[in-house]
């Protein structure tokens, strides 16, 4: 896919450190709340807002199922959050070509 991202366009969803590394974090692979309760540095009220806000925005989808006794949830990029995310990233690293 041909790059479409620039500085002015880029999404309101990612005006914020903590969704974009949510969505990096996603990236490579699914992780469930504790995964990303542990990897970044928010409190868990603060997670749990961005990840319903990048939810609804369509950016990630989530999961649920029981282990043993207890719920898991789990999250995972949409087509729609990846094609973003990777566009962002792609804006960044030309931004860096250019100015180095």
């Amino acid at each position: 896919k041909e790059f479409t991202m620039d500085f002015d366009s880029i999404p309101q969803e990612l005006n914020t450190q903590s969704r974009i590394t949510i969505l990096v974090a996603l990236y490579k692979r699914d992780k469930e709340f504790r995964h990303l309760d542990e990897m970044l540095n928010l409190t868990e009220g603060n997670l749990s807002n961005q990840l319903r806000y990048l939810e609804k925005a369509g950016y990630i989808a989530s999961s649920q199922m029981i282990v043993g006794r207890r719920l898991r949830r789990t999250y995972s990029l949409t087509p729609f959050g990846r094609q973003i995310i990777s566009d962002y990233v792609s804006l960044l690293a030309r931004h860096v070509r250019i100015n180095v």
